[in-house]
């Protein structure tokens, strides 16, 4: 296979899963992951210490992504034994009905950390408090203690931070959070008949916003419900930078945008939207996934710039064909691919900042024990908070109604060995956290949704306070997804996370 064909090979449509031919087109010609799967270098990372995590998932990717570079032929691959391991992780993928490209983005980058996180150790809960230091190391501690849990290839590669400030416009008191993201989901800004730029929609994500009336959070300081502004601005930008444009409705994705979002090629600066001053921020389009047709009827295709030749081509299900970057941009893009530019990455590796340290591609050949990291364990118990309105998925912040909690409140809670806690909703706290038992974990992940006796019956959401009468349902949330929650148990591998409250019908997904 000569250089100037390798990478060039289309993935048979297995019935409907065009969605994940389009994913896989896109992270083949993510360089650096591609290498990490070429080189064999995921077998030292293998995680098999948990009974759930066997390394299957890891390894038939990896497999695919070398078939699709070493092989001698240009024909077709059928992924059909990488389907199988996906749908053992997320069972949501069972069967062959169209699905989301961007969830099984996420679904599948989370089955690939799980598999090769170098931490076989988790810590356990801890109640350190970093509210009083300044922003920066704040975010800098939360960072590492990310990484005390969460650190492999893929999170060096597609994690970041993200810093999101509430301000009482009563006191002046303003709660920071820090929390990493693995994309960043934006609205379509509206501009009548006139053009919209990417920019504009990362514009509209990081606005600051005015929270009054229904809407009004509780005061830290006041001690009572206050008008308050927010803001998300990005604390740390990852190597690879995924935006997802949010061309479906929230409701049930009954209706489709169709604008056309001008994007840069080259250059994307995003300076302007980081927290403090960066020069690590400018990216380069590499891929680009793209839906066409409607939400009744649709398909996926990816156009991909190949990172040997630098030449870019459509990926359409078995079929590969050269392209001119000028038809690159269009209104089916819907996931963008982004990796930082040469001058940023060497900025990145001199500041120390991303990944861990700021260490760069290569991964540094461990001693004994094959280079892992082990965390320390910590005393028994399980942090839970007040704040929660992240996701237990890979998450990006993709609704920006979601800030509307309290400035953090953290608190340790001694889980009893014996008897499961009783969940007791309040229709007061937005930040109510339920603790969910094994028996109901159980029955979530078998019936698709949580027991009938289970969660919000009051009709008021959590989490936005509204008063929805319809709470989403758990149809996506299988026994694997729950034990993505950044607030695991430590003290048990399989144990899938206890802490979900439900929220409305329009937000359409489940918080930790």
């Amino acid at each position: 296979n000569s250089k100037s064909t390798q990478g060039l090979v289309g993935l048979r449509n297995l019935g409907n899963t065009c969605f994940m031919n389009s994913i896989l087109q896109c992270l083949s010609n993510t360089h650096n992951l591609r290498d990490y799967c070429l080189h064999n270098s995921h077998r030292r990372d293998l995680n098999k210490n948990s009974r759930t995590n066997t390394g299957a998932l890891m390894e038939e990717f990896a497999k695919l992504l070398q078939t699709m570079w070493t092989s001698s032929s240009s024909e077709a691959v059928g992924p059909s034994e990488f389907k199988t391991q996906i749908q053992r992780y997320a069972p949501r993928f069972v069967g062959y009905s169209q699905q989301d490209a961007q969830e099984f983005l996420r679904f599948l980058l989370d089955g690939l950390h799980n598999e090769v996180n170098r931490v076989t150790v988790r810590p356990r809960g801890s109640s350190e408090d970093f509210d009083h230091l300044p922003d920066r190391e704040k975010g800098d501690r939360m960072w590492s203690k990310y990484l005390e849990r969460e650190d492999s290839k893929v999170v060096d590669l597609f994690v970041g931070q993200l810093k999101s400030s509430l301000t009482c416009s009563t006191c002046g008191y303003c709660s920071t959070v820090f929390d990493p993201f693995w994309d960043l989901s934006l609205p379509i800004a509206k501009k009548g008949y006139g053009e919209v730029s990417l920019m504009d929609c990362v514009s509209l994500f990081t606005k600051e916003d005015v929270l009054d009336g229904d809407e009004k959070p509780t005061c830290y300081r006041c001690k009572a419900r206050r008008r308050c502004t927010k803001k998300f601005t990005v604390q740390k930008f990852p190597k690879i930078l995924v935006l997802h444009l949010k061309r479906f409705s929230e409701a049930r994705r009954t209706s489709k945008l169709s604008t056309f979002v001008n994007f840069p090629m080259e250059k994307l600066d995003l300076r302007e939207f980081a927290s403090e001053n960066s020069i690590n921020a400018v990216y380069n389009l590499y891929a680009v996934s793209n839906h066409s047709g409607t939400t009744m009827g649709g398909h996926y295709t990816a156009y991909c710039r190949n990172p040997t030749s630098g030449e870019w081509y459509t990926f359409n299900d078995s079929r590969v064909s050269p392209m001119s970057s000028s038809q690159v941009r269009s209104s089916d893009a819907y996931v963008l691919f982004y990796e930082l530019a040469s001058s940023s990455r060497m900025a990145l590796r001199a500041g120390g900042g991303g990944g861990r340290g700021g260490r760069e591609e290569e991964e540094v050949e461990g001693t004994a024990g094959g280079g892992r990291r082990r965390a320390k364990p910590g005393p028994l118990g399980l942090i839970t908070s007040t704040r929660g309105y992240f996701s237990p998925l890979p998450n990006s912040i993709h609704n920006r109604e979601r800030l509307l909690l309290p400035p953090p409140q953290l608190h340790l809670q001694q889980r009893e060995a014996t008897t499961p806690p009783s969940p007791t909703p309040s229709t007061t706290e937005r930040g109510y956290v339920s603790q969910l038992h094994p028996q109901q974990r159980e029955a979530t992940s078998t019936a698709g949704r949580p027991p009938s006796d289970y969660g919000n019956t009051t009709g008021i959401c959590h989490l936005c306070s509204c008063r929805s009468t319809q709470p989403s349902s758990l149809s996506f949330l299988s026994a694997a997804s729950l034990s993505l929650c950044s607030w695991r148990a430590g003290w048990s591998e399989e144990l899938a996370c206890a802490c979900v409250v439900r929220v409305c019908v329009c937000l359409r997904e489940y918080v930790c």
